[in-house]
């Protein structure tokens, strides 16, 4: 096995140098080195040519992006998927070929964007409570999803998949703010807003409890972006996303404890559940007042 930390230029990221120099003085060096090595162990077989030296580029989304590709891979070996083993430096990041169907994953990470946008999202100040505006969240997310998209077509063009392929987008969303997971998916892939309680406007009962349709938010420059991608048929191509929160010094028990698997109600290829048995999969059920998605665990 190659020295994942073996690169030993100044010019890497902060996290990546302490990891590489500090790991016997510093507690949280040594766990996130110890983490980053045994994912390594395994997967330095299926790694492109290109990882390490972008695991040691001084942009440290760059590194989280590696990682993020290393701990998924990782986390569907150890779940016994068939993981092949042909290193991808073209093509989508993972390859599993199960009972005659092709899955074909890319991995990515959603970033807090330009610091110079006004939509860019930034840190929350530490120990202070602020108002959380979703809508920037979820424009990131709908922005990392589309860009996917795109490079899948692309894929489809240059012959690497087909379009009868499965085509997944596993999205690790820590930089962004893992903590609001869910109403960023539910917001972003099915215009899943607010908790709504609809009142009887005379005796103030409780007539029933749902969720606003959130059709569009708007960018700081007033144009709209539409959401519902896996409810409008916009994204067809896409069977499902895989939703991810941790990073290499957080993360579940178990690998893979972390994802959340959201399935397209409109692709072409639906997504078959179960496929990918790791966390929290939403099994969709078709009635006459539309869908109903089921959380199954593992």
């Amino acid at each position: 096995m190659s020295d994942l930390f073996s690169i030993t230029s100044e010019d890497c990221s902060l996290m990546y140098k302490k990891m590489r120099d500090e790991a016997e003085t510093d507690s949280l060096a040594n766990k996130g080195r110890n983490h980053c090595e045994k994912l390594w162990r395994v997967y330095e077989p299926f790694a492109d040519t290109h990882f390490k030296s972008e695991f040691s580029s001084p942009n440290i989304e760059k590194l989280h992006a590696r990682w993020f590709e290393m701990y998924l891979a990782v986390a569907l070996i150890e779940k016994g998927l068939p993981v092949s083993r042909e290193p991808r430096d073209k093509g989508p990041d993972i390859l599993l070929e199960k009972e005659g169907r092709r899955i074909w994953i890319e991995a990515t990470i959603a970033t807090r964007g330009d610091p110079q946008s006004p939509d860019y999202v930034p840190n929350p100040p530490s120990g202070i409570w602020t108002e959380v505006k979703l809508e920037n969240y979820v424009l990131r997310i709908t922005n990392t999803l589309r860009e996917k998209e795109k490079k899948f077509k692309e894929y489809i063009d240059k012959g690497i998949v087909t379009q009868h392929d499965t085509l997944v987008i596993a999205i690790n969303i820590n930089l962004t703010d893992g903590a609001y997971i869910y109403d960023i998916f539910d917001r972003a892939l099915y215009c899943k807003g607010d908790l709504e309680i609809k009142l009887n406007k005379y005796t103030r009962e409780i007539m029933g409890v749902g969720h606003k349709t959130l059709i569009k938010i708007p960018k700081y420059s007033g144009k709209k972006v539409e959401l519902g991608s896996f409810i409008n048929g916009t994204m067809p191509c896409i069977s499902c996303v895989l939703a991810f929160s941790g990073n290499l010094l957080m993360y579940g028990s178990k690998l893979g404890d972390d994802c959340v698997t959201y399935p397209n109600l409109t692709s072409d290829n639906k997504w078959i559940q179960g496929s990918i048995p790791m966390g929290i999969d939403w099994s969709p059920e078709k009635n006459e007042n539309g869908w109903i998605l089921t959380k199954i665990e593992y």
